[in-house]
């Protein structure tokens, strides 16, 4: 606010000092001293206005900053949690050298079965359009005629849980589980 203050006061004595110069001036008419007054008057009124313009975008900046550091605290919390779920997973890679897959779910070689699977397979493609392209969703069949989806390739213990936790959001009515790769 004191800015405002500061911008307003030497704009009015920038403009009295403009206006006593011309009032005093004798070789200018009258006219001439009346329009140049006026000008300065005018100079006078939009200083004051920018200043007061600018007073309220500084306040709208102030404000939105505040807004921005409140959530950038909120997502430092939220950071701090993720970080420490991280570290908790990849305590699990320490386990070994091995690779998982999840297993969303076996279905039976059926329409009905089929119907299940699709079902499945849309939940994940909506979430996650290149899986099956890039080989992360397949069908392995079963020797009891049976089909099951996998989910993931190659994971380690830790991206084995996220992906199990995917599996498990995404697949509701399932039994996702973790399998060792052969």
């Amino acid at each position: 606010m004191s800015d405002l203050f500061l911008t307003v006061g030497g704009v009015f004595v920038a403009t009295l000092t403009a206006g006593y110069s011309t009032v005093i001036d004798s070789t200018k008419s009258a006219m001439q001293r009346s329009i140049l007054v006026a000008i300065a008057v005018i100079g006078l009124g939009l200083g004051i206005l920018g200043a007061v313009n600018q007073e309220k975008q500084s306040d709208k900046a102030g404000k939105a900053l505040a807004d921005l550091q409140n959530r950038v605290g909120a997502l430092n919390e939220i950071d701090e949690e993720i970080q420490a779920k991280s570290e908790d997973l990849t305590k699990l890679n320490l386990l070994g050298g091995a690779h998982y897959y999840v297993v969303i779910g076996t279905y039976p070689n059926t329409p009905l079965g089929r119907s299940d699977y699709d079902h499945v397979l849309g939940n994940i493609e909506a979430f996650f359009p290149d899986a099956r392209k890039h080989g992360m969703i397949w069908e392995h069949p079963e020797p009891n005629g049976h089909y099951e989806m996998g989910f993931g390739r190659h994971l380690s213990p830790a991206a084995a849980e996220v992906y199990l936790r995917l599996a498990d959001y995404l697949a509701k009515d399932q039994h996702p589980m973790m399998r060792l790769e052969r």
